[in-house]
């Protein structure tokens, strides 16, 4: 995000100090000719000096931000290589890290940060497929990215000629123009398709295009060239490509933004997952070259360490280099969002691209592409900065997302709409998960697929005061398709659960409804009158989809 240039402000009181009278000092007698030569040299002088404080004005902090941006970068590459050569040194078996500890690297890199930095381009991006569903999940995190900087594109994988050119058009049509030249779509082959066994059977496995989809558009939108070793790149060099220092956000499509998410949280109130001897000091708080962020994931565990390390790596390591368990949550169990430098993301994608396969094939369930990314983080020596609060989405979480925000909210305010620029407080909600209260109930997989369009109702609103009923019970609803009288089957909430679900079913329901209306809105819907605004409907009332 954009700094503060106070320190590099010209002072004017400096510049146009007045100058006093002491005394009752006689005033001399000009003749007309002097007093008209002072006066002309009056004007040019003040003429000079607006001239240089305009240039100033205009050039000078940029010249300044330059030259100290290059100083401290020199710095910063110098004292990384004086002091942390022997720690990230490489080699066949991957990565030395016996003199230096991770946390000590981050502290020492921190010290010599630069304070005041330019602001630098960032890049939102998500993987999908072509499917309605995330047709509809895409609209909605575009609509609600319309205040995040930079540029927001949808990487969409695996979509026939017809399906690309009809999602295509309905970009250009009515996603583009909500934020104009901001917001791209990148069309990819699939790459879900693993080829297993010795027959070469295809296994379909949807969540590869994601580190696939990634690369392809690392190379085909931002023109970039893969590294000939990208465990060689010193992450302290200068970078060739300016293209290489912007930012990369890498999100899920079921998610939903509150507010701008940068990198930078340097004024951000957040959570973060390291917190015994983290000094506010030494504390990483913007995604830097060799220093990538992240949620810290919600599901994952430490399985990924139990995998085996030489198959994943193809034989370039045996094991993980001395990580101990405790280290997994604090460093390495990422889930989006994902952020890192352009350069960094590049080195990522190259690496989880080939990794990501083979943890499929040694573990062929859900997370294995999750997997994939930690075990190439770790090859490449890329710990992140892991922070609980980017993102909410499992109401049962324990202390590994954002929720102390909303424990701490009073009740009468879980139903209300959150007041825009609220700190600290999550930065979006990730809906993956059911979410359910009373005979309120809310799944992505259960939504019209349709949803988006002129003629779909909306869903019911919750009632805003439905946390402080303290509903400690829910019902399931019917399943898809079923007829006639339903018997719900029921569970228990605890208090605390039952208050996230609210604001989880709340607050997903109506931002959902407001991109849907946006849509309504439209010129796609003026003037027919099939356009339906007024009429709601619920899962329990039509499980239909």
């Amino acid at each position: 995000g954009d700094h503060s240039i106070d320190a590099h402000e010209p002072n004017m009181n400096d510049i146009t100090k007045p100058s006093k009278k002491v005394g009752n000092q006689p005033k001399a007698r000009r003749r007309p000719s002097e007093s008209l030569c002072a006066l002309w040299l009056a004007v040019v002088a003040i003429a000079f000096v607006v001239f240089l404080f305009t240039v100033y004005s205009v050039h000078g902090p940029t010249a300044q931000y330059e030259q100290h941006d290059h100083r401290m970068n020199q710095h910063r590459k110098d004292f990384i290589l004086d002091q942390f050569a022997p720690a990230t040194h490489r080699s066949k078996g991957g990565i030395n890290t016996t003199t230096n500890t991770i946390s000590t690297q981050r502290a020492n890199l921190q010290q010599v940060s630069p304070t005041h930095v330019k602001s630098r381009d960032i890049y939102t991006v998500f993987s999908t497929s072509c499917s309605d569903q995330q047709h509809w999940e895409s609209y909605v995190l575009f609509y609600h990215a319309r205040k995040q900087p930079g540029t927001v594109v949808r990487i969409c994988s695996g979509c026939t000629d017809e399906e690309a050119e009809q999602i295509q058009r309905f970009h250009e049509q009515h996603i583009a123009p909500m934020n104009p030249g901001n917001f791209h779509m990148h069309l990819t082959p699939s790459f879900s398709q693993l080829q297993k066994g010795g027959d070469k059977k295809n296994v379909n496995y949807k969540y590869m295009n994601k580190p696939f989809g990634l690369l392809h558009w690392l190379e085909n939108f931002l023109h970039l060239q893969k590294y000939d070793d990208p465990f060689a790149v010193d992450p302290s060099s200068p970078t060739s490509n300016p293209i290489e220092d912007a930012v990369v956000v890498l999100m899920d499509p079921d998610m939903i933004l509150f507010r701008p998410l940068t990198g930078d949280f340097t004024h951000e109130g957040v959570i973060y997952a390291k917190q015994d001897d983290d000094s506010d000091q030494h504390r990483i708080r913007r995604v830097e070259h060799g220093f990538p962020m992240a949620q810290q994931d919600g599901y994952l565990n430490n399985q990924w360490m139990g995998l085996n390390v030489s198959y994943i790596t193809n034989g370039r390591a045996n094991d993980l280099h001395g990580i101990p368990q405790a280290d997994g949550p604090l460093h390495w169990n990422t889930g989006p969002p994902y952020i890192a430098t352009v350069r960094d993301f590049m080195r990522i994608a190259q690496v989880w691209s080939d990794y990501a396969p083979r943890v499929h094939d040694v573990h062929p369930k859900l997370f294995a592409e999750m997997y994939g990314y930690i075990h190439a983080t770790v090859q490449l020596n890329l710990p992140h900065t892991l922070i609980k609060s980017i993102v909410i989405s499992t109401t049962r979480a324990s202390n590994r997302e954002g929720w102390p925000f909303i424990d701490a909210m009073d009740d009468s305010e879980i139903c209300q709409p959150v007041e825009e620029g609220r700190d600290p407080f999550p930065f979006g909600m990730h809906y993956c998960k059911r979410y359910l209260l009373d005979r309120w109930f809310f799944s992505k997989y259960r939504l019209k697929k349709k949803y988006i369009s002129c003629e779909t109702p909306l869903l019911r609103v919750p009632p805003t005061d439905l946390a402080t009923r303290h509903f400690e019970h829910a019902y399931w609803p019917p399943p898809h398709g079923h007829r006639g009288v339903y018997e719900a089957p029921n569970t228990t909430i605890a208090a605390k659960h039952a208050k996230r679900e609210a604001f989880m079913l709340c607050g997903l329901i109506r931002a959902i409804n407001e991109a849907a209306l946006y849509f309504k809105q439209s010129p796609a819907c003026a003037g027919k009158s099939t356009t339906n605004t007024s009429e709601v409907y619920s899962i329990h009332e039509d499980p239909d989809q």
